[in-house]
């Protein structure tokens, strides 16, 4: 599935990712130069890049993955405090 990029300022899309089956959630990372999109129907989760808008990496994570609590944490750049 894909998801949009959305410039609030401008109320357009600014580009559409492609990321995995049946996305549910999406975080951003706190420097806000990653996005991490669950994707429960691939059982993935994507990463991706706010800046070039392209999929960095993308890892399995189990069945049916749903939440950031859940799935994310194995993405926590260990420079960044909890």
């Amino acid at each position: 599935m894909m998801f949009s990029v959305i410039d609030t300022a401008a109320d357009t899309v600014t580009a559409t990712i492609l990321a995995g089956a049946f996305i549910c959630r999406v975080a951003v990372s706190r420097d806000g130069t990653k996005e991490y999109v669950i994707n429960s129907g691939s059982n993935t989760v994507s990463v991706t890049n706010t800046t070039t808008n392209t999929v960095m990496d993308r890892a399995d994570i189990g069945i049916y993955p749903s939440g950031p609590g859940q799935s994310l944490v194995l993405f926590r750049d260990p420079e960044q405090k909890p």
